[in-house]
């Protein structure tokens, strides 16, 4: 790219960065801007994209609406950012490379409309380029589900639904993973049901790893906890002339029927 573009590129940034001043910075400095005291923004000039947060230009600093409790403004070339003192990030203006984090990006996808960004909180700061954004912020808080099938009844249909607070994570498997998966921190459950033609009865299920007994599992903030499902097929009473495998013959939590005993060992 010519030199020259890159510098008016530069200036553009620069310039979009003086643009916007929070009510808290405006008190603090000699700025004839008053403010509300609880950290709105204000926004003036140029307006092409919806960088200022509402239709039309400025000459004069404007409210950006439906935006308060601000600790940190960031500007790019074209888009806007905010982030809120409950560590939630909030962008507007131009959106053709999804620099909005909107999840979609081209035209009509973005907009003078403050909107939160999606999956992040507890930032700390953030920074706008040329058509990106950046946040700094806590790793995020993840959940791995793993499956185990001990020995398998091949007379049984084997498929399971992973689930994570009632909600199906993983269709149809008897083995594997699903995740690391991205949660909100505090309480959740993990657990499973029969998947395609599966019985889920004919299984013993224990839950172990970072979940209690019944699935249960607390996320702390930027957290990874590694749940794992193992699922036991339940033969019931083994036929004529062969032994269960533990705890004992004709518990319903046999594990599996053979012909000689010592083999359970």
């Amino acid at each position: 790219m010519d030199r020259t573009l890159l510098t008016a590129f530069a200036i553009l940034a620069v310039a979009l960065s003086m643009t916007f001043a929070s009510d808290t910075e405006a008190e603090n400095s000699n700025s004839p801007v008053g403010g509300a005291r609880e950290s709105v923004v204000w926004a003036w000039g140029s307006n092409y994209d919806g960088e200022l947060g509402s239709f039309g230009e400025f000459h004069t600093p404007t409210q950006v609406q439906n935006l308060s409790g601000i600790t940190a403004i960031a500007a790019g070339a074209g888009d806007s950012l905010a982030l809120k003192n409950d560590g939630t990030v909030w962008a507007w203006g131009v959106n053709n490379l999804g620099q909005l984090g909107r999840g979609t990006d081209g035209p009509g996808t973005g907009g003078p409309i403050p909107r939160q960004v999606l999956n992040l909180s507890g930032v700390t700061a953030i920074a706008a380029g040329l058509s990106h954004s950046l946040a700094v912020g806590p790793p995020p808080t993840q959940l791995t589900v793993n499956k185990i099938l001990v020995h398998p009844d091949h007379h049984h249909l084997r498929l399971f639904n992973l689930q994570v607070d009632g909600v199906t994570v993983r269709v149809n498997i008897n083995s594997g993973s699903s995740g690391p998966l991205t949660m909100s921190p505090g309480n959740h459950t993990v657990g499973e049901i029969g998947g395609s033609g599966t019985l889920l009865g004919a299984f013993t299920i224990v839950i172990g790893g970072d979940c209690a007994a019944n699935g249960a599992v607390n996320l702390a903030p930027g957290d990874h906890k590694i749940c794992t499902i193992t699922n036991y097929d339940t033969l019931g009473d083994c036929p004529s002339g062969q032994h269960c495998c533990g705890p004992g013959e004709g518990q319903q939590e046999c594990q599996r029927c053979i012909s000689d005993v010592q083999e359970c060992q």
